[in-house]
């Protein structure tokens, strides 16, 4: 099935579109992360509300363990799946 487009679509123009969306996509995710910290700063009580939260479940080390039942719950329950957890 052949369609006439008005324009000529080479492979140039296919990379730069992949391209477009790869960056868009971190783009976004730091656009996020950026927002949320002013948004933070700009709301003090509840940034210390949110840093009390992560805190409590992370601890003040920052290190995360995927097998705290706190912060994990029965992460077993994904064996067998195709998802992998680990």
């Amino acid at each position: 099935m052949d369609r006439e487009f008005p324009f000529d679509l080479t492979i140039d123009h296919i990379k730069a579109i992949l391209m477009n969306v790869f960056i868009a996509g971190t783009d976004t995710a730091a656009a996020t992360v950026i927002w949320v910290m002013s948004a933070l700063m700009k709301n003090p009580e509840f940034l210390k509300k949110t840093q009390a939260e992560v805190r409590d479940l992370v601890g003040k080390k920052g290190f995360v363990n995927e097998d705290y039942p706190k912060v994990w719950k029965n992460p077993e329950r994904f064996l067998g799946n195709s998802i992998d957890y680990k």
